[in-house]
């Protein structure tokens, strides 16, 4: 019996920061309906009181959604793929008309972009940027 205890109460610890806030807000609300009851109480109290309450309650709500809503976004943004398609873009353009087309004219390229020997998969290109000029090693 005690291990099922002990359970719950690990399982009420690990709820508990999620709840506090709620716990606390029907706390203050019950300290507040406590002192309406001790003094002379008339129903327009209760009434005013309890439209209190679901206004408190409704703001809590409205409050919690948002920033779970937040965190999602937070979340999603974090593990989404980056895209570059814009920033390649913008580097295109700003690239001269005719830039690389040299590349995929020279015969060493040629070679390597439709070599079946995949373990010799590396072109490496050396030289100066902006020079046009390069080496193939």
């Amino acid at each position: 019996m005690h291990w099922i205890w002990s359970g719950w109460r690990y399982f009420f610890e690990a709820l508990w920061p999620r709840h506090r806030d709620k716990i606390k807000l029907v706390q203050t609300h019950i300290e507040r309906h406590s002192l309406l009851m001790r003094n002379e109480v008339r129903l327009e109290h209760i009434q005013k009181e309890h439209t209190a309450r679901l206004r408190a309650l409704e703001h809590f709500e409205t409050t919690e959604k948002s920033q779970q809503k937040l965190e999602y976004q937070s979340i999603r943004s974090s593990i989404s793929p980056r895209t570059y398609g814009s920033a390649l873009d913008r580097i295109q353009a700003r690239t001269c008309p005719g830039t690389g087309a040299w590349l995929s004219k020279d015969a060493k390229f040629i070679e390597w972009i439709h070599t079946t020997d995949k373990s010799a998969n590396i072109l490496w290109l050396e030289g100066i940027p902006g020079a046009g000029v390069f080496e193939f090693i």
